[in-house]
């Protein structure tokens, strides 16, 4: 298959570009340093936009050459932003050192991406949504089957068989053939261990820094994966898993193609700005018009609520679940709560999105919006002190601030949208609960066992 794909008239136009790149080399310091610079930015930006970060281009350089972050973006879009550069100075590193990827590099690469656990929706077997939390440099321990645009499930490997399979990755790539180009080893990886699909998150992002450390490490400039592409990307792997690999590798060519002629242009020194570049100026000149008059207060309830009560919930929710093993079956659940209409509606990633976008396009709307975390243990295990418990914590988003509530155990705490729940914070409201549930099963057990 290797040597078939090696005739694909792609190779042809990418040994060209790089024979007349060669001739040219080696570039002045400040002119590779300045073409790179601007590639692994559009590296870092597409790869997270396409996996649903919201950071304009702009946003993202500001941040990244500044630690300046975006009033009204998430903490963890600029998570991503900083873990994808990190991950880029570890792979040049490992290039630097000249030996064998390894299994122990592409986890380290995982645990850079990520930086930190977080949580994030996930599919049930049975194709129920649920929740679990993404340890960084872990291979998945549940399934990872996403949605297709279509509805049907698509099946990575099973936890079970992930290590096997990453070790079998690593066997190939450590031993195809060296006539095999560049272009379709990088390819043939990165669709492999999409395949495999090995973490809970950060797969996508991983599978095309691991394609860019074949091709950097052969004389190449980064492929970078353009948003605009993103259907045709997704396409072309999905045509893949039906045997047909050719249309792929000839996509991640024409992108590489592209980093080519960019960087051509600079050995040339030529201009190799492009459209995006204008939009990156216009947003780094409002940033900076911006910068001189910023509000204190400019963090939106959506931002609000994403980086400062969902781990909040997760904190809780990790602290309580160890009580699971005392009860038979326990529940838990985030949803809003419309006042108005006093009508539950349970949360899924989207409808959290979706409900937020509303809150914050209306400026005037000060009560009607309760968002609402419900945890319950059901039937105590002992046959002799059978009962439930649970408990509720209502967060009202209200025009300038919010309300967090617990009505058992008694707690009430107001915030401003810029303020944020400090560690302290989430440890006191965890152990009121804490010592609530310990109460309420010493109370319980003891009038059982009195009577």
């Amino acid at each position: 298959m290797e040597q078939k794909l090696n005739n694909l008239d792609i190779i042809r136009k990418i040994d060209g570009l790089k024979a007349e790149i060669d001739v040219l080399r080696p570039l002045p310091s400040q002119v590779h340093d300045k073409v790179m610079q601007k590639l692994e930015i559009d590296w870092n930006w597409h790869s997270n936009v396409i996996e649903g970060n919201k950071l304009t281009r702009g946003e993202t350089i500001i941040f990244l050459k500044q630690e300046l972050m975006a009033g009204n973006k998430s903490k963890r879009d600029h998570i991503d932003i900083e873990g994808h550069k990190k991950a880029i100075d570890f792979l040049f590193d490992l290039i630097k050192d000249d030996r064998s990827l390894s299994e122990s590099d592409i986890r380290d690469l995982h645990k850079i991406l990520l930086q930190e656990s977080h949580f994030v929706q996930a599919i049930t077997n049975d194709g129920h949504q649920t929740r679990k939390e993404v340890t960084p440099g872990k291979y998945k321990t549940t399934p990872n089957h996403p949605l297709t645009p279509s509805g049907d499930i698509h099946y990575y490997a099973s936890p079970e068989e992930t290590p096997a399979k990453m070790q079998e990755l690593n066997n190939w790539y450590r031993n195809i053939s060296s006539a095999t180009h560049p272009l379709v080893k990088a390819a043939l990886f990165h669709y492999k261990f999409v395949a495999i699909h090995p973490f809970d998150d950060g797969n996508g992002r991983l599978s095309r820094l691991l394609m860019n450390l074949v091709l950097i490490k052969a004389g190449f400039p980064p492929a970078v994966i353009r948003k605009d592409d993103k259907d045709k990307y997704f396409g072309f792997l999905e045509v893949a898993d039906l045997g047909e690999i050719a249309p792929f590798v000839n996509f991640i060519g024409e992108s590489l193609v592209h980093s080519m002629e960019i960087y051509l242009k600079a050995a040339r020194g030529e201009d190799y700005s492009e459209h995006d570049d204008i939009d990156k100026d216009i947003d780094l000149f409002i940033k900076s018009i911006k910068k001189s008059d910023k509000k204190e207060n400019n963090k939106s309830r959506s931002v609000f609520v994403e980086d400062e009560i969902i781990p909040l919930l997760n904190f809780i929710e990790q602290k309580v679940s160890k009580f699971n093993d005392l009860f038979k079956d326990h529940s838990y659940r985030i949803y809003f709560r419309d006042e108005k209409t006093f009508e539950d509606e349970e949360t899924n990633r989207s409808s959290i999105d979706n409900l937020l976008k509303i809150i914050d396009l209306d400026p005037n709307l000060n009560l009607g919006i309760a968002l609402v975390f419900d945890f319950n243990f059901w039937d105590f295990k002992s046959h002799n002190n059978q009962f439930d418990l649970g408990f509720s914590i209502y967060i009202d988003l209200l025009k300038t601030h919010c309300l967090i509530e617990i009505a058992e155990p008694s707690y009430t705490r107001e915030l401003k949208y810029n303020e944020e729940i400090r560690k302290h914070d989430k440890q006191e409201i965890t152990k009121s609960i804490i010592d609530y549930i310990k109460k309420q099963i010493e109370e319980k057990t003891q009038n059982k066992e009195g009577q």
